[in-house]
């Protein structure tokens, strides 16, 4: 499913994308290609982590 989404954003041009993840996620998006790139507050007060992947 990731894999389709970032096909469909590739194709209206983007060349990044931004996510925020839960800590349980983190090695999941990781193991896609996504690098952490620091700590991100949701507004229900669970940790996240920002996280970014360049699509070219």
């Amino acid at each position: 499913m990731i894999d389709k989404l970032e096909d469909i954003a590739k194709t209206k041009g983007a060349k990044k994308i931004v996510l925020n993840a839960r800590a349980e996620a983190i090695k999941f998006y990781e193991s896609l290609g996504y690098i952490e790139t620091g700590p991100y507050e949701s507004d229900i007060k669970i940790p996240h982590s920002s996280m970014e992947k360049l699509i070219y």
